[in-house]
């Protein structure tokens, strides 16, 4: 028993290293891509997508732990511009996204499940999201929300849920099998 607990362990550290490099070394302004200026500030990256994938392998609070290794490296990474209400907003969205994503697979594990639980995660890190930054994280950089913030907030969240959520379902469908194999040696 102690020998598979060291192997998640040592599978959560891992997966949470491959999420902060991702998220060091890949972060795309995603609604300037698809033609929304004046929201160069929201980043998209794949790191949330490694932590959905370990809690469909291990459950959301293994997820949530990866989410929160990969914030608190980012953050003392030297390239994090965002100061404390950027991890809190980093851990509030990856939390959010993870624990919504992976809670419906872990009650019964079925491909329905995993794809609703996309879109459950794509709308509680919508939701939650919105309200974090139109209540706490914008007044704490000393911005003001309107609509314009708020709608360009709400596409990128939903953007970001879904596209996190579709790769993490098929890197997930990829590896399941190896992971299994690693856990039971």
């Amino acid at each position: 028993m102690g020998n598979k607990k060291l192997r998640v362990m040592l599978y959560l550290t891992i997966l949470s290293v491959i999420s902060f490099l991702l998220m060091y070394i890949m972060e795309v302004p995603i609604l300037s891509l698809i033609g929304m200026p004046g929201f160069e500030f929201l980043k998209y990256d794949l790191s949330e997508v490694i932590a959905i994938v370990a809690g469909f392998i291990f459950g959301p609070v293994a997820g949530m732990i990866v989410i929160g290794l990969k914030s608190i490296l980012f953050f003392f990474s030297g390239k994090n511009t965002t100061g404390w209400v950027g991890l809190a907003a980093s851990l509030t969205a990856g939390v959010s996204l993870v624990f919504g994503t992976t809670l419906l697979y872990r009650i019964k594990k079925s491909n329905l499940n995993l794809i609703l639980g996309v879109v459950v995660g794509s709308i509680l890190l919508t939701i939650l999201m919105v309200l974090f930054n139109y209540l706490i994280f914008l007044p704490l950089y000393g911005i003001e929300a309107n609509a314009f913030l708020i709608s360009g907030l709400t596409i990128f969240n939903l953007l970001k849920g879904i596209l996190s959520g579709i790769l993490s379902v098929v890197l997930y469908k990829i590896l399941k099998k190896r992971v299994e194999t690693f856990l039971n040696k």
